[in-house]
């Protein structure tokens, strides 16, 4: 397969961990965005290497207590129609928070998905794949381009419904007019909606070992491809 700048799973088995393991050591990013918990054990190994964890608040309640052990640089965390926040490594007291996109909803599906693509395509559009290099107003502005992507597919049926229906010059026209109005002003949300329910409190022993985050490896030069579960 050659080196992958970018190695995304949504799910975590024995084979995805070790892919992921194996190309972190390469410099590849690792992009994990659980839906579930699956196998706790992998999914704490998963977090060690995760180079950028992005999940939702509403599903991350199951599994909110594993995710004090993750080495990820970049921490991303959705909440509807609150928009989301993040918080990077080296300053990870700090969330920012971004106001969600007002529009018309028709259906949330793919929605994170898009606001994903939407990150990626912007924050690494000049070829440089170091996400321990992003600023804060760089990863602002790739996230609300993201979510401008998310908000526009929401006004249609589907998950790649406004893929389906619009050219690409119209799709991204009208991602251009969604950027251009400013989000309401919302209240800023102080505390995380995955640990509104903690599953500790119902299972004690659940509650994770701490892990040592580790140093990202520099990423070499070699071919451009997406790997994903």
């Amino acid at each position: 397969m050659g080196t992958p700048d970018v190695f995304f799973t949504d799910r975590v088995s024995r084979a995805t961990v070790e892919l992921a393991r194996h190309f972190r050591t390469e410099g590849t990013i690792i992009y994990f965005e659980p839906s579930g918990i699956g196998d706790p054990k992998l999914f704490r190994e998963m977090l060690k290497v995760t180079t950028v964890l992005k999940y939702s608040a509403q599903r991350a309640r199951t599994f909110s207590d594993l995710l004090h052990s993750h080495n990820a640089l970049l921490e991303i965390e959705t909440l509807g129609e609150d928009g989301l926040r993040f918080r990077l490594r080296r300053n990870f007291a700090s969330w920012h928070s971004l106001s969600a996109r007002e529009v018309t909803v028709k259906d949330t599906a793919g929605s994170g998905d898009w606001t994903t693509i939407g990150f990626l395509s912007t924050l690494f559009k000049n070829g440089t794949y170091d996400v321990a290099a992003a600023t804060r107003q760089d990863v602002t502005r790739a996230l609300d381009y993201g979510q401008a992507i998310a908000a526009l597919n929401c006004e249609f049926e589907g998950a790649r419904g406004a893929m389906y229906r619009l050219t690409r010059s119209r799709f991204l026209e009208a991602v251009g007019i969604i950027e251009g109005k400013a989000p309401s002003a919302r209240k800023e949300r102080k505390d995380s909606l995955s640990l509104a329910l903690s599953t500790s409190t119902i299972c004690p022993s659940c509650k994770p070992k701490n892990s040592v985050f580790e140093q990202p490896v520099a990423r070499p030069s070699g071919a451009r491809l997406v790997a994903k579960s």
